[in-house]
């Protein structure tokens, strides 16, 4: 393993309905989607990233410190406990030598989020957002896979992770569980996120500041539970797989409980039966999926909006 040193940061993560058709249209679909989805996850496969296929090398980073100036700005928003607990996560990167020294290391910094951003809130009631994004903008690259940015037309503050610098210290510790389960946040999150089961995910069209349209049909959201369920089997449950299972869900919510969707009655449909062929699930959940398939049968009566990447909709 090369010996890290480093801190980089990038910004937040943005993310937003058709005519009945024949069962002949929607085996087609269902079959050509399948495949699609098969080239981009290894279905079969134990883990999500093989080991030869990870970078013998990686471009060393250079360690950067809280400046002064950081911690001084900082301080008008955070208490000095607060900059310190997040001064010590950044700089903890430089220790990062194993897949278990990584696990630890982000599962302390999603912890840390809910705590960071409750704070940021109630110590800003007298600031503009944007003013305090401002701010700290010139400081980003200090804090090491944090990145703070704002949500809610710019009206209230958000810390989250930069998942291309996570990405990168993954691969630089002995070991590919973290390679895999940074996979899996990538696929559900994109290069910004955290993991909760609300937001807007990668199976998501944000179309406004809050809302938009599913995008039940593109196999994002198969490609995610498979990847989830391959995930669970090979390292079993914790308190991060928690979380994963907070993102499955709403993954799973968005093929059966959500208005708004981007693609045709067929394209959604053969994704969903796909997940119902290949993916654990619930009882409940499968009946779930099974009700929406049949509703797809006739969107305008129960009130879904379908193809909207073409026609207009009224977002969610």
């Amino acid at each position: 393993m090369k010996y890290l040193h480093l801190i980089v940061i990038g910004a937040l993560v943005l993310t937003s309905c058709g005519s009945k058709d024949e069962s002949s249209e929607n085996t087609d679909a269902s079959n050509n989607q399948k495949e699609e989805a098969a080239d981009s996850t290894a279905r079969n496969d134990s883990s999500l990233i093989a080991k030869d296929s990870l970078p013998d090398e990686q471009e060393e980073i250079e360690l950067v410190y809280f400046s002064d100036a950081f911690t001084s700005t900082l301080k008008k928003y955070l208490s000095e406990t607060e900059v310190i607990l997040l001064q010590n996560w950044a700089t903890r990167a430089q220790e990062l030598k194993t897949d278990d020294d990584f696990m630890d290391w982000y599962s302390s910094g999603q912890k840390m989020i809910d705590q960071l951003n409750s704070a940021m809130y109630k110590n800003t009631e007298k600031y503009d957002a944007y003013d305090v994004v401002v701010d700290v903008d010139d400081y980003q690259h200090e804090m090491n896979g944090f990145y703070l940015s704002c949500v809610a037309e710019c009206t209230e503050l958000d810390f989250t992770f930069d998942n291309r610098v996570l990405d990168s210290l993954a691969q630089m510790t002995e070991g590919t569980q973290d390679d895999e389960f940074m996979a899996l946040c990538d696929m559900s999150e994109g290069d910004f996120g955290n993991l909760t089961e609300y937001g807007f995910k990668k199976w998501f069209t944000q179309t406004w500041d809050y809302g938009g349209s599913t995008n039940i049909g593109d196999s994002s959201a198969y490609n995610f539970l498979i990847a989830h369920d391959h995930y669970v089997d090979q390292y079993g449950k914790s308190d991060l797989t928690e979380l994963l299972g907070k993102v499955r869900r709403n993954a799973l919510e968005m093929g059966y409980d959500f208005q708004s969707h981007m693609f045709s009655p067929s394209k959604i449909s053969a994704e969903l039966r796909m997940i119902i062929e290949d993916v654990r699930l619930s009882k409940g959940e499968q009946e779930r999926i099974e009700d929406r398939i049949e509703q797809l049968k006739d969107p305008k009566a129960n009130n879904l909006d379908v193809n909207c990447d073409t026609e207009d909709c009224p977002y969610g």
